[in-house]
């Protein structure tokens, strides 16, 4: 393993050495935090998620925030996005696959350890929060139309369900909406 800084990964919940995907460290613009993805799986064909540890780099010994019930989605560069102004950070939950699956955005407050979750459904992997002031985030496609494009062109095999889910999502998600994290109902992280 090696991380760009020295942390010490049997302090983590759960940690397995024996995983196939290698663990994942970034750490965010100012330098003032590191974050650890690790016991990365694919839960379906090319999507991966994994157990989340956030690091202070003032005090490597231990991470702030280490979830224990929740996996995030894992996609490099695009796995978190570092709010500094709000000082937040936000991810996209990985729940079951269910007849209706769900993907919320989890965003988590640095200073507070609180998190607060935002319902969304499966196409949460397709969107982003730009921060354009503080507390106050921006909906934006992380990569646009690529992926609809390619979900598109398999999209007249889908069940009539499928496709009316779709829609109702395309027109749901508006690119350009602001998000008052204010708002969201925050509680702490055990």
């Amino acid at each position: 393993m090696c991380y760009k800084w020295e942390i010490n990964p049997g302090t983590l919940f759960q940690y397995n050495k024996k995983n196939v995907a290698a663990d994942y460290f970034a750490q965010t613009e100012d330098q003032k935090y590191g974050i650890l993805i690790y016991n990365i799986c694919e839960h379906h064909m090319c999507a991966f998620n994994g157990m989340l540890a956030i690091y202070e780099k003032s005090n490597l010994e231990e991470p702030i925030i280490n979830l224990k019930k929740t996996r995030v989605w894992f996609q490099r560069e695009y796995t978190f996005e570092y709010e500094s102004l709000s000082k937040c950070m936000s991810f996209i939950s990985v729940l079951p696959i269910s007849s209706s699956p769900q993907s919320p955005f989890i965003f988590i407050n640095l200073e507070r350890r609180q998190y607060a979750i935002l319902p969304w459904d499966f196409t949460s992997i397709y969107y982003g929060w730009k921060e354009i002031s503080e507390n106050h985030l921006q909906l934006y496609e992380k990569n646009p139309n690529d992926e609809l494009r390619r979900f598109e062109k398999v999209y007249e095999n889908f069940s009539k369900e499928i496709r009316e889910t779709y829609e109702e999502t395309r027109k749901k998600h508006k690119t350009g909406e602001i998000l008052n994290l204010e708002s969201l109902d925050w509680k702490d992280v055990e």
